[in-house]
């Protein structure tokens, strides 16, 4: 099941605007625990499309793929897994290429699937969300 929401919040307001890469950001706009993965084109203003809801915890990223671990909703008993193509333009249709959430054997399975080189790895860690 995709989760998408959109966020809108000034710079000022938020706990957490990281960027990652391209237009893709981690944001929580009030606790860090609303940590998403979010898409944001500065022609937005201060609007971030939500891409994988909270509580995202971890990451890495290539020139191609963002590889994300979630908690849904902070629930830490739970490890989703996802696989974000990235891209230039956030639009209905290239949102859906988004794979997840995946238990860790499905993770693995898509990455091989769509040939993610090992060298990919988990990058980007808040030990506070884990």
């Amino acid at each position: 099941m995709f989760l998408s929401s959109i966020f809108l919040f000034g710079c000022q307001s938020a706990v957490l605007i990281d960027h990652l890469i391209g237009y893709y950001y981690l944001t929580a706009p009030d606790d860090d625990t609303q940590c998403s993965l979010t898409f944001h084109e500065p022609s937005d203003g201060g609007t971030y499309s939500g891409i994988v809801n909270q509580t995202v915890f971890s990451v890495g990223f290539n020139g191609k793929y963002i590889i994300v671990k979630q908690h849904p909703d902070d629930n830490r008993k739970i490890i989703n897994y996802f696989i974000v193509p990235i891209q230039d333009h956030l639009t209905r249709e290239n949102i859906n290429t988004v794979f997840g959430p995946l238990n860790y054997d499905r993770f693995i399975a898509k990455r091989h699937e769509l040939m993610i080189p090992d060298s990919l790895q988990f990058t980007k860690e808040y030990e506070d969300l884990k």
